[in-house]
């Protein structure tokens, strides 16, 4: 899971900001980078590496959904409001959580158990890039290593014990114990 998880918070409401932060405060891993009333003065914080983003969706001035088009590079964003009626528009810009006022314990814990969720997701993705370089994976017949794009994978065929992987290249066919092959490669799909 992710050490540490920066965020910043924006609310216009300081009893409702106040709030949120304490909830917060319950999560070793959240760091609170900055709170702000207003969207315009969290700006400046777009080029700091911010990895949550929770803002209220009605702000005075630039409003929450605007401020999140222009933090598209913060990895996840949450938004808290008192307009229900906002929480379609909020995810057709890229939301990972939508919570209604007023800010419940409950419902507050079930976001950011998603929030860890995604973050958690994020990193095994992350790892598995790193493992497969440029989307390719690495195979070890024998004394030979081979190393297969995925996008060159016709088909795989499960023979009992063994996964074949037939790509179209001299009709290679790599025999790869199953249970290797499950543990390393269907990663893929996660």
């Amino acid at each position: 899971m992710i050490t540490n998880i920066r965020c910043i918070v924006i609310d216009d409401d300081e009893l409702d900001r106040l709030v949120l932060l304490l909830h917060l405060k319950q999560y070793d891993n959240i760091e609170v980078v900055a709170s702000f009333d207003s969207a315009e003065k969290a700006i400046p914080y777009l080029d700091l590496p911010i990895d949550l983003l929770i803002t209220e969706t009605e702000l005075k001035g630039m409003n929450g959904l605007e401020f999140r088009k222009l933090a598209h590079k913060i990895p996840a964003c949450i938004f808290i409001s008192s307009h229900p009626e906002m929480a379609i528009k909020s995810f057709e810009i890229d939301t990972l959580d939508f919570i209604p006022k007023p800010l419940k314990t409950d419902r507050f814990h079930i976001s950011m158990q998603k929030l860890f969720d995604f973050f958690e997701m994020k990193e095994k993705c992350e790892c598995f890039d790193a493992l497969l370089g440029e989307n390719c994976i690495k195979i070890k017949e024998g004394s030979n290593i081979y190393q297969v794009k995925i996008t060159d994978i016709l088909y795989l065929e499960a023979l009992k014990d063994y996964t074949r992987i037939v790509t179209p290249e001299k009709n290679i066919a790599f025999w790869i114990p199953s249970e290797i092959f499950y543990t390393k490669v269907i990663l893929i799909h996660l």
